[in-house]
């Protein structure tokens, strides 16, 4: 600094740094005949650095081409939700979604879920990793038998099918799915 020259820090210019895509740009342009001054002002760098640009070209170029990175950001695939929109999903593909996924649920998982819910008394002392041959029905009807839900004399398939002949709906005759299908309410009859 003795000679009175400015240096980069002194005189208020900073230092840039080129990305590699850039510097293949200045060299192609340098291969299809170019001038340095243009490509000094194009850039807005030094006619030093397209120099060493040059005298580096095949670091650059291999550079370049063995980069394990990316080379260019990839935008979302998803325009809706880049933009923010509602998702549109039809009923059949909901449908279809919650079907798969209660197709993975087991019966240990659900035993788990109301266990860790404090909804189900499954015992202190059960195993929450017990597989599904151990939940055999034995144990729950002796916890019915236990809590006089089921009488002594009540087997476990009287018990499970007690309710099988109820109705639960009211019974569907020829006049009423008539009516149903013309859209016709009671009121109008």
């Amino acid at each position: 600094m003795a000679d009175g020259k400015p240096s980069a820090q002194t005189d208020g210019t900073k230092r840039k740094a080129l990305d590699i895509s850039t510097k293949r740009a200045i060299l192609n342009e340098l291969a299809q005949g170019a001038k340095n001054c243009e490509l000094v002002k194009k850039y807005g760098v030094s006619k030093s650095t397209i120099s060493t640009i040059l005298k580096n070209k095949d670091k650059i170029i291999s550079a370049d081409a063995n980069s394990m990175d990316r080379k260019r950001l990839r935008r979302a695939t998803y325009a809706d939700l880049a933009a923010n929109l509602p998702l549109r999903v039809s009923l059949y593909s909901a449908l279809e979604m919650v079907k798969a996924s209660w197709a993975e649920v087991t019966a240990t998982c659900v035993q788990n879920c109301f266990r860790k819910a404090s909804f189900a008394d499954v015992g202190a002392d059960a195993d929450p990793e017990a597989s599904e041959e151990d939940h055999s029905g034995g144990d729950l009807w002796q916890r019915v038998v236990d809590s006089d839900m089921g009488g002594r004399d009540i087997c476990w398939d009287d018990f499970v099918m007690a309710d099988d002949d109820a109705d639960t709906a009211e019974p569907c005759t020829d006049e009423g799915i008539v009516n149903e299908v013309r859209g016709k309410s009671d009121s109008e009859e």
